[in-house]
């Protein structure tokens, strides 16, 4: 018996819809789409059962409690343990995760030791350090190499002083998997160490198992595998979640309220203040019944068969085009590769390679991959030491996935690859003083011209190669936020005309500096007013085709440059 993988495809509306057809959607680390019985559960929920759980006796709050407890059942099953009071919903894993940090800050003092490792999520990382300033006690990295922690090293930093390990079950950036079989090694030296478990990363891969794990808590978030968003999962050792003060308060989880104090409820209401997101727990519901319907040991072999493929084509690209590097490997991983661009790599004549821009030109072939950082930038940081690279494309499998998936997306790399070879470099000069860049070479006509976007884009990109670098203006003071790439702009008003340096790594958003600056540079505050920029771009297709985020940066940018001629001109 196989796993058949357009079957169960076939159960996720969204790839059915005309504009999604064809898409390829590989980002399911950040969130996966949802099946049709959990839309349909979300929407029965408002049209038979839209009561306030807990907060009436008529038989509309009846249902909608009788809902919520029979799904804080099913997710103790899903988290691996026998006690539903076990269960905490929250609003997802990051919620979890400060509810954990704040509710044993009793049990931290002075020159007690929390231990972190280098990869984790911002998530399960920024709690943990809120909650060591606030008690005064030591952070303690856990061994890794180049970023991956090395579990089987902890007894190089647990003592007797550790508190807390707060570690995830996977890493978000390189996929690969903790061994959480020596959490018992640990407990049975070190009773008083308490471990946090961040599962978000694998619960879509694997069966969680907290109570055989030992762990004493553990988080994940529905949203990443195949449930809704807007809610989360917090298991916790009764024995912990009896003892800790709640992060909100309020709503129905009080036993006793009078003017001057309160009694909170025992149990995982004790964590649930205010009326909970029960649409979504209704979805959430109907995504344990989906897992039921799915052998999950088959979908397991063929997420790994598919994600050794995904390495082997990888692997074969990196060989041709050396630029390129995997900064994650293929063994003990749930499905994710991360791909970094080594520009050193590239001949002298050549332009460099952007990761912002490939997945732009990824995106324009609808296939969804995500670059960045990841919230990791700890990780990033140790990564950038040993690759010379703070940020990656990430790309992550699930089940719905294909061969022919992985095929084109490492066809659509190739492509880009060839195609910026291809194009004709302009000599990389570098501005010192104050001169803007020549682009008398550049006609606007072209871009309007053009018969597809495709045609743009290469427009675009070429056009990126006039800008010269700057590094005199890559100084915070310049810096635009709300860029997917790290742009900079230093305004100059010389006269009553305003003239503008642009720089940046990403060559499609030097492109689109460049479509800025030919609508801008030289110009009055009036013949600025004048420019229709709204008008342009749809004209363009710009808002159609490029990502929400490159649009994002464009727009920073537009209001960089349009605020500073109001300042400018009202001083």
């Amino acid at each position: 018996m196989t796993f058949d993988c357009q079957y169960f495809k076939s159960q996720f509306p969204l790839f059915s819809q005309a504009e999604n057809k064809h898409l390829i959607y590989l980002d399911n680390a950040a969130t996966t789409q949802k099946p049709q019985s959990v839309i349909d559960a979300i929407t029965q929920f408002y049209l038979t059962q839209n009561g306030n759980a807990e907060r009436a006796s008529h038989r509309l709050a009846r249902k909608a409690t009788e809902m919520v407890e029979q799904v804080r059942q099913q997710a103790a099953a899903f988290m691996g343990t026998t006690d539903s009071q076990e269960v905490v919903f929250t609003s997802g894993a990051t919620e979890g995760l400060n509810i954990i940090a704040h509710g044993l800050a009793g049990h931290c003092t002075e020159g007690d030791e929390i231990v972190v490792s280098h990869q984790e999520h911002h998530a399960n990382l920024l709690p943990w350090q809120r909650l060591a300033k606030q008690q005064q006690c030591r952070l303690i990295p856990l061994p890794d190499s180049n970023g991956q922690p090395d579990l089987e090293q902890w007894y190089q930093v647990v003592n007797e002083r550790t508190r807390v390990i707060a570690l995830s079950a996977a890493s978000n950036v390189l996929g690969v998997t903790t061994n959480l079989s020596i959490i018992a090694q640990i407990k049975e030296r070190f009773p008083q160490v308490i471990v946090v478990l961040d599962a978000s990363q694998i619960a879509c891969h694997m069966p969680l198992q907290a109570q055989q794990w030992q762990c004493d808590f553990m988080v994940c978030s529905a949203h990443k595998f195949y449930g809704p968003t807007g809610v989360g999962l917090l298991y916790g050792r009764s024995s912990y979640l009896a003892e800790m003060p709640p992060l909100h308060v309020g709503g129905e989880m009080v036993e006793t309220v009078t003017f001057s104090d309160s009694r909170f409820v025992r149990g995982a209401k004790r964590f649930e203040a205010g009326t909970s997101s029960l649409s979504a727990i209704a979805g959430l519901g109907a995504c344990f019944d989906f897992w039921q319907l799915q052998d999950r040991k088959l979908m397991q072999q063929y997420e790994q068969t598919l994600t050794y493929y995904l390495y082997q084509q990888l692997s074969e690209l990196c060989q041709q085009y050396p630029l390129l590097k995997l900064v994650s490997t293929s063994k003990n991983n749930i499905g994710l590769a991360t791909l970094i661009v080594d520009n050193s790599f590239t001949q002298k004549q050549a332009p460099s390679i952007h990761l912002a821009d490939m997945a732009l030109w990824l995106d324009e072939h609808d296939i969804a991959v995500r670059v960045g950082n990841h919230c990791a930038q700890p990780l990033w940081q140790s990564l950038a030491n040993h690759y010379g690279s703070d940020k990656g494309l990430r790309i992550s499998l699930t089940a719905y996935n294909s061969y022919d998936d992985i095929d084109r997306l490492c066809h659509s790399i190739e492509h880009f690859l060839q195609t910026s070879q291809l194009e004709s470099p302009v000599a990389s000069s570098i501005v010192t003083d104050h001169k803007t860049d020549d682009l008398s070479t550049l006609d606007i006509q072209d871009l309007y011209d053009a018969k597809s976007w495709q045609q743009r884009f290469k427009i675009l990109r070429r056009w990126g190669q006039c800008l010269s670098l700057k590094p005199e203006i890559r100084i915070d003071q310049y810096q635009v936020k709300g860029c997917e790439a790290e742009v900079w702009i230093k305004p100059i008003q010389q006269q009553n005309r305003f003239y503008f340096l642009i720089d940046t790594d990403a060559n499609v958003i030097k492109g689109l500096s460049a479509l800025l600056l030919l609508w801008f540079n030289g110009k009055t505050s009036t013949q600025i007013d004048k420019v229709d920029v709204d008008k342009a771009c749809r004209q363009l297709g710009l808002q159609k085709h490029l990502t929400p985020s490159r649009m994002n940066g464009f727009n920073a940018l537009l209001t960089k440059i349009k605020t500073y001629v109001d300042v400018a001109v009202n001083s």
